[in-house]
């Protein structure tokens, strides 16, 4: 915190007035968070590029009469610095010169594209970096509603979403009881198609909360969430409501209780014109928003502030408190490290590489060699081609003398890659109950520089003293612990081998395990579980044994804990198993980019079968069109490469040059 508003905060007793001093030292709580930014600012956006939080504010004026804006910055949201002014409208545009207000900003493609109103219109700038400066994009409005007679609300307030489908949108509002919306062009310097009305409007625990001013949009847990100011932003009654859609275009469902989330509490008034922004790598929010400056302000004379914005089990936005700190004195607030900046670029890109995909499989149970590991390669995820003409590449005569379920991983340095795979052949020993009771308690292990040179295998013991088997094994990497989660199927001898249950064991190297212990424990028996992480969150893919079903998990953490997801499409699909889970890009004849989840037919002897989704959360899939096996894959595991390392793999194994 600065010295000026530290300056500010300590003469707010002595100075307001023996009334307001009064009554502040008979308040029993103490006085409310203090603004982060320096200065009287008002409409604040914040956002996260790289490891810096940003917020851009409107910078107070009497009557609103701002002729500029200014940004400020932090590594940890506690701590604030002013970064430069960005945008002198005076002096910048050639169609407006004052009431520069409610700017936003938005990266695509390495372009910063800054938002925001002018004289009741909307422009946009763009820079390369985001803390400016921005130049004019257009030399014109973007949006005029004088040009467009479609609108139906005022054009102010700018806010730009950008879709999990690549599909860009500009929300902006101000009237009553609707917003409005239009796509934007790739290159986010146009607007196209039709213009969307959003209406806004209702009541919430018996309030009136229409739609004003300040819409926010954003994505979380499959929803997508709409928020807005209630009421005029110079009155103390200002305040912040939200609403959730199945569509970035909406309709809007407002909850019948709890839809205001933001409201005045004692001398915290006007309270409202916030924005939202999510720590990379976990699922924790916080608001940005403005209230009446602390004693004297009012609607022209706002400051910002800071608040944890926190999520109900089912969804629902919790009330919060203008009174509660975000942070406390001593706290470090959320720095961003490299390490989350890594798994956060992996999880937004579903740990998609430039260069394609590789799969491991193996074929099924009619020869030994069907039992061994075969790759195929793919640009886009979709269509496959088999290597080493359609021959095992990795093969094992040790413990059980075969392979399944094999699942490959990059080193999380980047240094290499592992395939883990169950020792187990049901053709050499086809006695299921035997491969249950009195099968392999190991692991086989490859190690590999560059994909296409490996080690020979190891059998490494994981699985407990009394266990009957130790089957499809994954392995994720945990940030948090700086080591993997090896996880697996086994059955025990302390139940009489009656259920499989997921367990695991750590390592920093594939070479020593830790001790097994119980990961995920069911009423049923739980096989093939997959674990994907999108948007700060994992994803956990089971089947449940007893009902033949695909299962679908959610959690911040991978210790959890861990909650179903009620949405899931795919429940009540039957004779599936060995779930994989990747996201493909858009394709060249229109279909977007997609997460796909692969499920082995196992039951019709079909082998893998595509469903896709554009996001993870919801859980909401559908069939997949345009995928293309060379043969039956079964369970197996899904690897993005880059294109380097796809042209090595290719050219390695054109001629059935197994390794």
């Amino acid at each position: 915190m600065n010295g000026t508003i530290r300056s500010r905060w300590s003469r707010l007793v002595a100075g307001a007035g023996a009334g307001l001093s009064l009554a502040l030292l008979a308040m029993s709580e103490p006085l409310p968070p203090r603004p982060i930014l320096d200065g009287f600012t008002a409409d604040p956006s914040i956002r996260v590029f790289g490891d810096t939080y940003y917020v851009y504010p409107t910078s107070d004026k009497h009557e609103w009469m701002t002729t500029d804006f200014s940004v400020w910055s932090s590594k940890d949201l506690v701590r604030w610095k002013k970064e430069r002014m960005v945008l002198d409208v005076a002096n910048e545009l050639s169609w407006a010169k004052i009431k520069a207000w409610a700017p936003d900003c938005i990266e695509r493609d390495g372009t910063y594209f800054f938002y925001f109103c002018a004289e009741g219109k909307i422009g946009v700038a763009t820079g390369d970096n985001p803390a400016g400066p921005f130049k004019d994009a257009l030399g014109r409005p973007l949006l005029d509603r004088a040009a467009d007679p479609r609108m139906t609300t005022n054009p102010i307030d700018p806010y730009p979403f950008i879709d999990d489908d690549g599909q860009a949108y500009l929300y902006w509002g101000n009237g009553y009881e609707r917003a409005n919306a239009l796509r934007l062009s790739r290159d986010m310097l146009r607007v196209e198609g039709d213009l969307i009305d959003i209406p806004i409007a209702g009541t919430s625990s018996g309030a009136v909360v229409d739609f004003r001013e300040g819409v926010v949009v954003f994505k979380r847990g499959g929803r997508y969430y709409f928020m807005w100011s209630v009421d005029d932003a110079r009155s103390d009654d200002y305040r912040v409501a939200y609403g959730v859609a199945d569509s970035p275009l909406g309709p809007v469902r407002i909850p019948a209780e709890g839809a205001l989330v933001l409201s005045k509490r004692g001398i915290v008034k006007g309270t409202g014109h916030h924005s939202v922004v999510r720590v990379p790598g976990t699922d924790r929010w916080y608001m940005a928003y403005h209230r009446h400056a602390i004693p004297v302000g009012g609607g022209y004379q706002r400051e910002t502030c800071l608040a944890r914005m926190e999520f109900a089990e089912d969804g629902r936005i919790l009330p919060v408190d203008p009174w509660r700190p975000a942070f406390v004195e001593g706290d470090v607030g959320e720095p961003i490290t490299a390490a989350v900046l890594a798994a956060e670029a992996k999880a937004k890109a579903g740990e998609a590489a430039d260069g394609g995909f590789l799969f491991v499989t193996f074929k099924g149970e009619q020869t030994p060699r069907t039992e061994q590991v075969y790759f195929a390669t793919s640009a886009d995820g979709r269509a496959w081609t088999a290597l080493n003409g359609a021959e095992p590449v990795l093969e094992s005569a040790l413990g059980e003398r075969g392979v399944r379920d094999p699942f490959v991983l990059r080193a999380h340095d980047g240094r290499g890659f592992f395939l883990i795979a169950t020792d187990l052949s049901i053709n050499l020993n086809p006695d299921w109950s035997r491969a249950v009771r009195a099968g392999s308690r190991a692991i086989l292990v490859w190690r590999s520089e560059d994909l296409v040179n490996w080690s020979g295998p190891r059998r490494v013991e994981v699985a407990p003293e009394d266990a009957g088997c130790a089957w499809a094994p994954e392995a994720i990497y945990d940030e948090e612990a700086g080591e993997y989660l090896v996880f697996w199927a086994s059955t025990t001898g302390r139940d009489d081998f009656a259920k499989h249950r997921i367990w695991a064991a750590r390592t920093k190297d594939f070479a020593t395990f830790g001790a097994p212990f119980l990961y995920i424990e069911k009423e049923t028996t739980v096989i093939d579980t997959t674990i994907v992480r999108e948007g700060g969150r994992y994803h956990r893919f089971s089947k449940d044994e007893k009902h033949k079903a695909i299962t679908l998990e959610t959690a911040e953490r991978l210790g959890g804990p861990w909650r179903e997801v009620p949405e899931f499409s795919l429940a009540k699909l039957v004779g599936y198993e060995g779930p994989q889970c990747y996201r493909v890009p858009a394709s060249a004849d229109g279909r977007g980019a997609a997460w796909c989840l692969i499920l082995d037919h196992y039951a019709a002897g079909e082998g893998y079968k595509p469903f896709v989704a554009t996001e993870l959360a919801g859980g909401r899939f559908e069939p997949g069109a345009g995928f293309a096996f060379p043969f039956k894959f079964r369970h197996g595991s899904v690897l993005p490469i880059t294109a380097a390392e796809r042209a090595r793999l290719e050219a390695a194994f054109a001629r059935g040059n197994g390794r």
